[in-house]
């Protein structure tokens, strides 16, 4: 996730003007280990619960349902693509 003046977006990919801006953008896009790492718990909490038969999970406070497992799961498998290690993985 991207924080802008307009709020938080999940980009995935921008165009650069200038091939000094690569650096900036693929730090702001990379995942780092605290975004995996909360990603891998959703992921984890969410499918330890739904193998319960339950339709959410609360993970760290946060009440984890499709859409919010979805994301995480995009997250991790991006994280992969880019060869970001994950954490206890």
């Amino acid at each position: 996730m991207v924080q802008t003046i307009y709020g938080w977006h999940d980009y995935r990919c921008k165009s650069l003007v200038l091939p000094g801006h690569a650096a900036a953008l693929n730090e702001a896009l990379t995942p780092n280990s605290e975004e995996v790492r909360k990603a891998l718990a959703i992921v984890q909490g969410f499918e330890a619960a739904r193998a319960r038969g339950e339709d959410r999970a609360l993970v760290e406070g946060l009440l984890v349902e499709v859409p919010t497992w979805r994301n995480a799961r995009r997250l991790l498998d991006r994280a992969a693509a880019l060869n970001t290690r994950y954490p206890n993985a």
